[in-house]
């Protein structure tokens, strides 16, 4: 009898610390989620700047300035690229942080006052005026909740509707970090290598700002250790595949520090960020190599597998670039006209390879398995095949990676296709569990 009750004391307190846990991660995804709907709302207009990272040097001079100083008050263009940025509204460049949380609080009608240095030397105050645009990026406010409120939510409730039935498997654990990562990846993604502008933690102004962007990082960028811990279930992970998971989750939180560092204090981390960003396509070929030879040494037919997608990936990230071919010349709502690309249908960036031949290795895994397999994974990975379209568009930062047609005019059909494949990999794991 007393065993029978320290068991159940023990259930009861598990339960308890699921329940406190995900409140937690609930709480920091309203936050995430009423603060894009609310920008969004708000229709401020996007950041008028863009600066590289980690750096403390303009990369997109953006919208259009003027100068407090008087000359005539006439529209110029302000900063150009590679002018430092000195001070935001007064206060020191220090990261992102020092510069969103004082354009986001700003009035809807006013600008934002910066101050830059000039390849001369010369320092001069700008500030940014509205660029007069009727759309910048903005969407409607059913399609806004749905996108940043919804769409999270369904992933936060199907990983606590699994661990809560099941929590003392491990396949559920790793079920509910793959589907927090899900979470933070947008369907609506910023077209750029610079970190979010928009709806990003960075512009918060409050001392959480610093837990949910570091929590929020790891999340995205922790997948592959979740789901090597998820293919477990169909075989062995052995000393090999311990150190790739680790070495996933140590990969996850460099990424989490580096966004906090760009965000507070840049300057120290600069390096760090320097040499990751010149070696990330050899590291995520060195992650699929490992992830082969731990496949080979548990299935030959799955190591072949994994190892002709590492070699196609290498082969496709080492390519040469698609050449622009055509230009056309677009009409802004300002009455200006400006020269725009073509951009190729596809893209080959460093995440958006990695995550298809994950993708093809993850549907080889669940047809070597079998019968083993329950038909509603099977089903889920063939719509996540469809939906990592838009993952993938929003792991590349860009605005036309295999987009089709259908899913550009229907994007409520996509958001149901990928609800249904999150409800069949819950019930798929739930049935694994129960054999």
């Amino acid at each position: 009898m007393q065993d029978r009750c320290g068991v159940y004391r023990k259930m009861w307190l598990a339960q308890v610390a699921i329940g406190v846990g995900f409140l937690v991660l609930g709480t920091g995804q309203f936050l995430l989620s009423e603060s894009m709907v609310a920008q969004q709302a708000s229709r401020k207009g996007w950041p008028p700047v863009s600066i590289t990272p980690f750096t403390d040097r303009v990369a997109d001079p953006g919208g259009f300035w003027s100068s407090p100083e008087g000359e005539d008050g006439e529209l110029s263009r302000g900063p150009k690229t590679g002018d430092r940025v000195v001070a935001v509204e007064g206060a020191p460049f220090t990261g992102m942080a020092s510069y969103l949380v004082r354009y986001w609080k700003r009035p809807r009608s006013a600008g934002i006052t910066m101050t830059f240095q000039d390849q001369a030397g010369v320092e001069r105050t700008w500030t940014s005026r509205p660029s007069h645009c009727t759309l910048c990026g903005f969407i409607g406010g059913l399609w806004a909740v749905s996108v940043w409120g919804i769409a999270p939510f369904f992933c936060l409730g199907m990983a606590w509707v699994v661990v809560v039935h099941q929590p003392r498997s491990p396949l559920a654990w790793a079920f509910v970090g793959l589907m927090l990562s899900l979470s933070q990846f947008s369907l609506w993604p910023e077209f750029n290598d610079r970190f979010g502008l928009v709806g990003s933690p960075m512009g918060w102004e409050g001392w959480y700002r610093v837990p949910v962007l570091a929590g929020q990082t790891f999340l995205k960028s922790a997948w592959p250790a979740f789901l090597l811990l998820a293919a477990r279930v169909f075989r062995p992970l052995g000393w090999l595949g311990k150190c790739l998971v680790a070495a996933f989750l140590v990969m996850a939180g460099v990424e989490a520090q580096l966004a906090v560092a760009w965000s507070e204090e840049f300057h120290p981390w600069a390096g760090w960020y320097a040499m990751l960003a010149e070696h990330r396509t050899p590291l995520a070929l060195l992650g699929m190599a490992g992830v082969t030879g731990w496949l080979w040494t548990a299935d030959r037919w799955l190591g072949a597998v994994a190892g002709v997608m590492t070699v196609t990936a290498g082969m496709a990230l080492y390519g040469e670039p698609e050449p622009l071919r055509s230009y056309e010349w677009v009409l802004y709502s300002d009455d200006s006209r400006r020269l725009k690309p073509n951009y190729p249908d596809y893209a080959r960036t460093t995440e958006c390879v990695e995550l298809l031949a994950t993708q093809a290795i993850l549907l080889a895994l669940i047809l070597r398995a079998g019968r083993r397999t329950p038909l509603p994974l099977l089903g889920a990975g063939v719509l996540y095949l469809s939906v990592s379209v838009y993952v993938g568009s929003g792991l590349a930062g860009y605005p036309r990676f295999l987009i089709w047609q259908f899913w550009d005019e229907s994007p409520d059909v996509m958001l149901v296709a990928a609800g249904t494949g999150v409800a069949l990999a819950g019930w798929g794991v739930l049935r694994l569990e129960h054999r």
